[in-house]
């Protein structure tokens, strides 16, 4: 049998996942979970002598306090700034690093991490072997607009911006600009002044990769209000 590279046993096993259908039940969607992601590559992956390692190179924590129920909470934001990288078993010198991105949010703040690590592993496989997911994964927006309303649209901006799901931000923008607007002026309620407010809108845009442009050119009419 010819020795294959690392690219080479990559691609292999990249053709043995073509598609993941839904399997774990959410509170209102289907979704692949972390261990389904895993579960269906690491057969091959062991099979090929591949290693998948990650490392973390850096760690953000992002703190928020709100009022809930007269009680204040703080929800913790955790980012990782990480390096995967796949080396061959049967040739350890060959081995392919990139950087990579993981996010988690958490209550309790002592589970942020582990969340962000996940997050990182799942989402790092199944865009690296470009593995396609059904239209009922809560990272794709469709399934939650109920014809567009607006309460669906404004939890699917929310779980966005809390690092819970990732959709297709421009189309997003074109189709559902109302939602964004709404979301950011029920966020504008926690800000007493319109600086901290409009710095929390640029913090959210970079974390989240959205255009902070086109957020802006949106939400430009409620910068200002807090009713």
């Amino acid at each position: 049998m010819e020795k294959l590279t690392l690219h080479q046993k990559l691609l292999e096993i990249r053709k043995s996942v073509e598609y993941l259908k839904k399997e774990s039940l959410g509170k209102q969607y289907k979704y692949v979970s972390s261990s389904q992601v895993l579960g269906n590559v690491r057969k091959k992956m062991d099979e090929y002598g591949v290693l998948l390692m990650p490392s973390v190179d850096k760690v953000n924590l992002h703190e928020k306090q709100e009022n809930v129920e007269n009680k204040i909470r703080s929800t913790y934001f955790t980012e990782l700034f990480m390096t995967m990288t796949w080396i061959d078993v049967d040739n350890s010198s060959d081995r392919i690093d990139l950087s990579w991105y993981g996010q988690g949010m958490d209550i309790a703040g002592e589970k942020g991490v582990g969340k962000a690590l996940t997050y990182a592993e799942k989402y790092f496989i199944l865009k690296f072997f470009n593995i396609a997911t059904d239209k009922d994964d809560p990272d794709s927006f469709q399934n939650k607009y109920d014809n567009g309303k607006a309460k669906d649209t404004v939890n699917t901006v929310k779980k966005e911006f809390a690092g819970e799901i990732v959709v297709d931000k421009d189309k997003f923008m074109r189709e559902f600009p109302q939602a964004i607007k709404d979301f950011f002026y029920q966020e504008r309620k926690s800000f007493d002044n319109t600086d901290d407010y409009m710095k929390y809108v640029s913090h959210l845009c970079e974390r989240n990769d959205w255009n902070y442009n086109k957020i802006l050119a949106n939400i430009n009419e409620i910068k200002g209000e807090k009713k």
